[in-house]
């Protein structure tokens, strides 16, 4: 027994005596080289330990692999930029990002000259221009006004009441714009707007594309209001293309890097839910849509949500299936798997959104089924989704953090450092203008459902993995004026992801009498202000990394926090 101790205990007293024979710098550059959980599992070792991986310059580069060098490096006044301004240190500042615990909402309503209240628009933030177009109305009723605002203004102005103040939104005046709809799709691609589909208020289903891009000339667009640069100039256009998707309102979709569009789904012009996926190639000359087919896709749905989430790949989640039940699966398409694209699904199957799902699923956090939902990307490559209604069009005012760093074994899969790096200059090449990028977290996941027990089938795609740990979802609380219960309502990221404009959308009004459910059309402006903008309290120069890697918590266990990758 003694022969065996010793032999056991040998090797790892060995390997602890050269780790710690390395001078500090060495174990510097070392850390500078890890994930965040494995920095945390490190500094838990010993009091050496940890003071080396407090260090500001670990927690630095950390910061600039995980939301890229132009959110860190910038200094365009976001609220990343005022946060590491008035925190002792980068570790600080990816607490606050990691944990949102400060997460808060603020209601903004600004001016007399405001958009008519409206659900199913779209609002895009470009060329640090938020644009708002369409959307319908009381009554049935399609819009086809087009309104634009300062997003610097709105993050720096106070919230106000109606009639205070000066006027944020202005419309812009065209005789050439898309006409009027709802249920449509918009993507912002670098200093345009891309439209496509929707219904009028005639049911008919569109499947026409355009474009609402920034000229910068004293010619062109007029613009109503103030707050606008005389230089400043906005205008429509209808793009041509081949091969257009089939009509379709109620659709999802999503830029992509490299001039493209991904739509998937929605409601045809004979009121049948659709599965299909579509591409459009905007380098393409001239721009083509193409049907992506895969062996496993989805299956049909409208009022989903489709967002790209890093390289070539978007997550899809939620919707209204053609039975009319409300979904809450969630499904990865990977445009750049060889042979060809693939659909996989993110599981698990029991527990979403249910306790005692039985089948070891039943601590799982997971969204209840909905469908008119947000899914907005943010800093750190995650996904908030807020709001929605259920299968009886309850509206929901939840919100709720999809982190990818939950899938597989491996958290990012096999791209690793290189394919972020990779990812956040494709977006700054291709994607989004000046300081409206959002940093890419994830480079190949289904390298990580590979791992994690999915498969790779040679066919394309399938159940595509469990992820490792239990927090792939997680339900935010967040103080301020929360808005009311909505669906339909639109929304963007602002700040680089540091926060979430939401606008309109369908609430629940006072019930008529002969009404078994009351429905109104919301025209309120909310700002769900993720990392602190403003009175920043202090904190200790120093934290106790025992609970900061229990708040983190990046997918850990509860019985072992340092296992950042256990099997589920």
């Amino acid at each position: 027994m003694q022969t065996m101790e010793t032999n056991m205990g040998g090797p790892h007293d060995n390997y602890v005596g050269k780790i710690m024979s390395l001078a500090p710098d060495h174990l510097l550059i070392i850390l500078q080289l890890l994930p965040a959980p494995s920095v945390l599992s490190f500094s838990m070792t010993c009091r050496h330990f940890q003071a080396l991986a407090e260090n500001d310059a670990v927690w630095y580069r950390l910061c600039k692999l995980d939301w890229g060098a132009e959110a860190v490096d910038g200094d365009d006044g976001s609220g990343l930029a005022l946060l590491r301004r008035r925190r002792q240190g980068w570790m600080h500042v990816y607490r606050e990002v990691a944990t949102l615990r400060s997460a808060t909402w603020r209601r903004v309503s600004l001016g007399d000259v405001l958009p008519r209240s409206r659900a199913s628009s779209i609002i895009c933030l470009v060329s640090k221009r938020l644009i708002l177009f369409g959307g319908g109305s009381s009554g049935g009723r399609h819009l086809d006004d087009t309104w634009i605002m300062d997003a610097g203004q709105l993050l720096l102005t106070p919230t106000l009441h109606h009639g205070q103040g000066s006027n944020l939104w202005s419309r812009i005046c065209e005789d050439r714009s898309p006409p009027g709809r709802f249920g449509h799709m918009g993507t912002a691609m670098g200093k345009m707007l891309l439209l496509f589909g929707g219904f009028n208020d005639t049911g008919m289903r569109l499947s026409d594309t355009w474009i609402c891009e920034l000229r910068s000339s004293s010619a062109g667009v007029g613009v109503e209001g103030e707050g606008n640069s005389a230089e400043e100039s906005w205008s429509w256009r209808q793009v041509d293309v081949r091969a257009a998707p089939p009509a379709r309102g109620a659709h999802a979709g999503s830029f992509v890097p490299g001039g493209k569009v991904v739509i998937f789904g929605g409601i045809n012009d004979t009121g049948v839910r659709l599965c299909d996926t579509w591409l459009l190639d905007l380098e393409h000359n001239p721009p083509c849509w193409q049907e992506i087919r895969t062996v496993v896709r989805p299956p049909s749905r409208s009022g989903h949500t489709l967002s790209w989430v890093g390289g070539g790949q978007l997550v899809l989640f939620g919707g209204r299936s053609a039975r009319f039940e409300v979904l809450n699966d969630l499904w990865l398409l990977d445009l750049e798997e060889l042979p060809g694209p693939v659909w996989r699904e993110l599981w698990p199957v029991r527990g979403r959104g249910e306790r005692g799902g039985g089948g070891g699923d039943e601590d799982i956090e997971w969204p209840s089924p909905r469908a008119g939902h947000s899914a907005t990307p943010v800093l750190g490559g995650r996904l908030v989704v807020i709001g929605g209604e259920d299968k009886n069009m309850r509206r929901k005012s939840d919100t709720w953090i999809l982190d990818p760093r939950a899938w597989g074994e491996s958290g990012y899969g096999g791209g690793g450092r290189e394919g972020k790096e990779k990812d956040n200059k494709a977006s700054a090449a291709g994607v989004v203008g000046n300081n409206d990028k959002l940093p890419p977290r994830c480079s190949t996941a289904s390298s990580c459902m590979r791992g994690a027990g999915g498969g790779s089938n040679a066919g394309g795609g399938g159940r595509g993995g469990r992820f490792s740990g239990r927090k792939l979802w997680r339900r935010l609380k967040i103080r301020g004026d929360v808005p009311r219960r909505r669906s339909f309502h639109s929304a963007c990221a602002l700040e680089g992801g540091c926060s979430i404009v939401v606008f309109g959308g369908m609430v629940d009004g006072e019930l008529s009498p002969q009404a078994t459910r009351g429905l109104e059309f919301n025209g309120d402006m909310f700002v769900l202000q993720l990392v602190p903008k403003l009175q920043i309290d202090k904190m200790p120069s120093t934290i106790a990394l025992e609970n900061a890697s229990e708040e983190i918590d990046f997918s850990l266990g509860t019985r072992d926090k340092l296992e950042l990758h256990r099997e589920d």
